[in-house]
């Protein structure tokens, strides 16, 4: 994720210009085809959750307070897998969610993930 783009609050990813693909974690090389051609696209933030932990410890004062804190992966639709912190309690696997970019309690940028779209709610 772009660092200046998440000050402005949106979410970007890296993708090489010689093949088109989706680099996550950013890179300066291609590592399908080692281009360094390499730019930032905008992303919609839209994908599906994998899996869910609770984080009930950290080191992190500045998080401690925010404990117990659900996170989440989250499989974008462009394909990488992010983790995140979750802001609705009920987010299981398979929950469709959306990301947006926030600041965390350290200072630096932080992905939340917001439930799209309910089981059995039309």
């Amino acid at each position: 994720m772009s660092r200046r783009l998440a000050a402005r609050g949106a979410m970007a990813l890296q993708y090489c210009d010689g093949c088109g693909s989706v680099l996550y974690p950013p890179r300066e090389l291609c590592p399908a085809c080692l281009s360094g051609n390499i730019s930032w696209r905008p992303s919609d933030g839209r994908g599906k959750v994998l899996a869910v932990s609770l984080l009930a410890h950290s080191f992190d004062p500045a998080l401690r307070a925010h404990l117990p804190r659900l996170i989440v992966s989250v499989q974008l639709n462009e394909g990488p897998v992010v983790i995140a912190y979750a802001v609705d309690g009920n987010l299981g696997p398979g929950a469709k969610v959306y990301l947006v970019v926030d600041q965390a309690a350290s200072g630096g940028p932080a992905l939340l993930a917001q439930v799209t779209e309910r089981q059995g709610q039309v």
